[in-house]
């Protein structure tokens, strides 16, 4: 779910929130989940952006090709009836 926040600043209206049941609709609280810490917290963790020069945190997300990849094979399988 994205969160609308047009009263902040650019730097915080780039964030998108997913709330924890990313499979329904969740209702939101502004207040709260700015307080929570949250917004921008992947980012971060990813050392994307203002991030990037920081060694706390490295971009690692090279490390997912191997899980797509057996995803694919699973899909692959499945849709042949080999699963």
């Amino acid at each position: 779910m994205t969160l609308n926040l047009p009263d902040l600043s650019w730097s915080l209206r780039r964030n998108l929130y997913v709330a924890p049941d990313c499979e329904n609709a969740t209702p939101v609280d502004k207040d709260e989940i700015l307080a929570s810490g949250l917004l921008g917290e992947f980012r971060r963790n990813h050392g994307w952006d203002e991030w990037a020069h920081d060694p706390r945190y490295t971009n690692e997300h090279w490390r997912m090709e191997s899980v797509f990849l057996r995803a694919r094979d699973m899909a692959i399988a499945e849709a042949a009836g080999n699963a």
